[in-house]
């Protein structure tokens, strides 16, 4: 990325979150076996309303922001043994805007391997109270990778 090296995809995150919005970039990727470069430009997401976090009600699943419903990895057959759990997303809300679908696995949250639900909503309430714009997740969808930046409410 821009000339630099990425040891992973915890590198690129941090690589991308430090780039402002209006900036331009440069990616390395490799495509169909040959190596290209591809011009991008940040920008900014657009402020939007978020779910508020609702109540765990002291059950094995949790609310979160974003309209998602979140559960311990352990309480889903074959999702192994890292992450968080989509267990459901409120199609109006903004995890499903970002292409955040149930059955995915939240790996990451800003950067930090995420466990329960509680570990994701801390994550978030952290980005917020710092006045950051978004908070950037790691997602496992089937068996790909990816990031979604999800911007959340610091009011």
């Amino acid at each position: 990325m821009n000339g630099q090296e990425v040891k992973d995809s915890r590198d690129l995150a941090k690589k991308i979150a430090a780039i402002k919005p209006g900036d331009s970039a440069k990616l390395g990727i490799l495509h169909d076996g040959s190596q290209k470069t591809v011009p991008v430009t940040i920008a900014k997401m657009a402020d939007e309303k978020l779910a508020q976090n609702g109540p765990s009600g002291g059950s094995s699943q949790g609310a979160a922001p974003f309209g998602l419903t979140l559960a311990p990895v352990g309480t889903v057959a074959g999702k192994g043994s890292r992450g968080v759990v989509v267990a459901n997303v409120n199609p109006d809300g903004p995890a499903a805007e970002h292409g955040i679908r149930s059955g995915d696995l939240i790996l990451d949250v800003s950067g930090k391997a995420v466990n329960t639900p509680a570990e994701v909503r801390e994550a978030i309430n952290e980005a917020r109270s710092s006045h950051k714009q978004t908070v950037l997740m790691r997602i496992k969808s089937g068996d790909a990778t990816h990031f979604v930046a999800v911007p959340v409410a610091t009011g």
